[in-house]
Parts: structure tokens; sequence; C-alpha cells
């Protein structure tokens, strides 16, 4: 029902095949550990992937590549794959990938997290995750969660965000708010449940794309 693909790019700077990140090396180095995992474990209509690590690594605080092996561990996730990966010329690969990818968005990405629906912005209807991806879904939504009669078990993002607007990134900005990691993560959140709840289907296919 839902191809989700996550860019982790955030407002860096690329320069030919050089890639400079908003908030240092350590940024560099953990958007290659997430864009390796998400390769080797994509997520599919049967499972969340990548993406409970890619959740864990956004809770911890510190650099990222010190808490990816734990993180990966915890999840069933091979980091010893992921970490070669990383590492090699294939980490640089998909890192350039990403970078490419964000940016060539029309119009402009504005700040990270930015999320895209079929191409689109969502900017704050963002916050409607789950209603937009369905108003976008034009094939059979029997049995899906946008099927009025099932219960949902993906939380929605009014729920996750209620205390108010979340903060965001700006090209520049040091760094987002101290509470940004949890109301970012919710976005991911809701974006992986909201995929693996999703049942296959060859019609229409709306395409979340998630700018770290």
């Amino acid at each position: 029902m839902v191809d989700l693909k996550v860019y982790p790019y955030g407002n860096g700077q690329l320069t030919g095949a050089s890639i400079q990140c908003q908030h240092g090396s350590d940024e560099c180095d953990g958007n290659k550990i997430i864009a390796c995992m998400q390769s080797l474990y994509p997520v599919t209509s049967s499972s969340l992937g990548f993406m409970p690590a890619f959740e864990c690594l956004e809770q911890a605080s510190g650099v990222p590549a010190e808490s990816a092996e734990a993180c990966a561990t915890k999840n069933g996730i091979d980091y010893a794959q992921v970490k070669q990966c990383a590492e090699g010329a294939e980490g640089s690969r998909l890192a350039l990938e990403a970078a490419r990818a964000t940016e060539a968005l029309q119009p402009p990405h504005e700040y990270a997290p930015w999320l895209t629906l079929n191409g689109q912005p969502l900017r704050d209807r963002a916050y409607d995750l789950k209603e937009e991806v369905c108003k976008a879904y034009a094939g059979d939504k029997q049995g899906t969660m946008c099927d009025e009669t099932v219960k949902a078990k993906a939380p929605t993002v009014q729920a996750l965000w209620a205390m108010g607007r979340p903060p965001v990134c700006y090209p520049g900005a040091a760094a987002a708010a101290p509470e940004a990691s949890d109301r970012h993560d919710a976005l991911r959140r809701s974006v992986a449940a909201a995929r693996a709840q999703a049942y296959a289907s060859r019609r229409a296919l709306p395409t979340p794309r998630a700018r770290r």
C-alpha cells in the first residue's frame, strides 16, 4: 500500500560527490549507518525492517556510531554487516544517493525532517500522515488501516504530538530543540507502523519520502 523510503541527509551541503553534514562528521557517519540499515533491512508489507533500529538510534544520546551496535543487536540486525557497508564504498554510495535525491527535490526541502507524498511536500499535513496516505491511496481500502471498520494499531500523529508542533531543524541551525528526537521519532514511528500494517496493492501506490 505504501512505498516508504528514508533519505538520511538532512540539511547537508553537496559539492560534487562531497557531502558536508550540517552537524559534522558524526552526523555523516550516522547517515551512512542508517542508509546501510535501510538497504540491508528494508521495510516490507510484513516487516518493519530497519525502522525499530532507526528509532533506537534517534532516541540515543551521543555519537550515532557508538549507539548503532546496541540498537542493531537489540532489533535483530547484523551490525557487522551494517558496519562493513557503512565504512566501505557502498555506504558512501548510498549517502551520496540520498544527498542527490534530496538536493533534486522540487520544490526544495526547507528543513529536516521533510516528508513528501507522491513527490509533493506534506509540511504541516505530515501531522496527519495516516489520513494523507489514505486519501492518496486509490486501491481497495478493505482490510487496510484505511478501512474505517478496522481499528488500526498505528498511533496517530496527533496523539504522539499532543504537546504541540514538533521542532524542525533548518539549514544553518546549530541543533534542534532538546525534545526534538522524541518528536521526530514519533513521525518515523508513525510512518513505519503505517507501512507495516498496509496490504500490498498494484494500484496507485502513495509514496512517502522522509528526508531526515
